[in-house]
């Protein structure tokens, strides 16, 4: 988990940490005089370099998501690799050859569905936050996860149809 999100592991632990520790970067706003919320679209853990609001062209390329998928369908080697990789600065393909069996392999995954990125998405807000359960809906955020992964979906596919060219390259970037 700390190679996904680059952080500690003490950091993951404990839902009340991580209420508090990442908070922001999982959407977390309040308006002066109100009580706070959490957006779906303004959250800086789905964007790559985040610039404070929801950009399409940025949207589902950080590359916390990106590993999150490799973890699952690639094993934990990959994660770190990635990580690595990313902060050396080296540009290209990076290769790892997996030790065992991966869901990739078993399952013969050759590129990423839209679904994958929707569900890596809402599985990195989850993992931050603060709830216990991946539930519909969050028991201390009150995040509504089904709902999230219905609209994260639903941006992707119909940019996809309409062939939107940063939904492309999302598309790009992820294979």
């Amino acid at each position: 988990g700390a190679a996904i999100f680059d952080c500690s592991a003490t950091d993951l632990l404990d839902p009340n940490d991580r209420l508090e520790i990442f908070r922001e970067q999982i959407g977390w706003y309040a308006e002066e005089g109100r009580s706070g919320a959490y957006s779906s679209l303004d959250v800086p853990i789905l964007h790559a370099d985040w610039s404070g609001e929801y950009d399409i062209k940025t949207c589902f390329l950080n590359p916390v998501l990106m590993r999150l998928y490799a973890g699952l369908i690639r094993g934990p080697r990959v994660v770190t690799a990635m990580l690595k990789h990313q902060k050396s600065g080296r540009d290209g393909a990076l290769v790892v050859i997996p030790k065992s069996d991966t869901m990739e392999h078993i399952f013969g995954l050759d590129h990423t569905e839209p679904g994958a990125i929707a569900g890596s998405a809402v599985l990195a807000v989850w993992t931050l936050s603060g709830d216990t359960a991946l539930r519909d809906r969050g028991d201390k955020t009150n995040i509504d996860y089904d709902a999230r992964f219905d609209e994260y979906l639903e941006i992707l596919l119909v940019g996809l149809q309409d062939g939107s060219q940063s939904i492309l390259n999302v598309l790009r970037e992820w294979d």
